[in-house]
């Protein structure tokens, strides 16, 4: 019992040090708060602003969208 115990032990250790840092990305954060939108409306104003940019980039090639995804 004392070796299986030992065992939990040594996997808890190294699961904390060497596995988790590099396995699980759910819990990590990958945008930063600096880097978030203040607002819902200025996502949807940044949104809008790229889709017109894409918009014109197209015509400006002639390419042409059925529609939009």
């Amino acid at each position: 019992m004392v070796d299986g115990i030992n065992i939990g032990v040594a996997y808890a250790v190294i699961n904390k040090k060497i596995i988790e840092p590099q396995t699980s990305p759910v819990f990590k954060d990958k945008v930063k708060p600096e880097e978030r939108y203040e607002s819902v409306e200025a996502a949807m104003e940044n949104r809008s602003r790229l889709k017109k940019f894409l918009a014109e980039e197209d015509r400006r090639k002639g390419i042409h969208h059925s529609g939009e995804n």
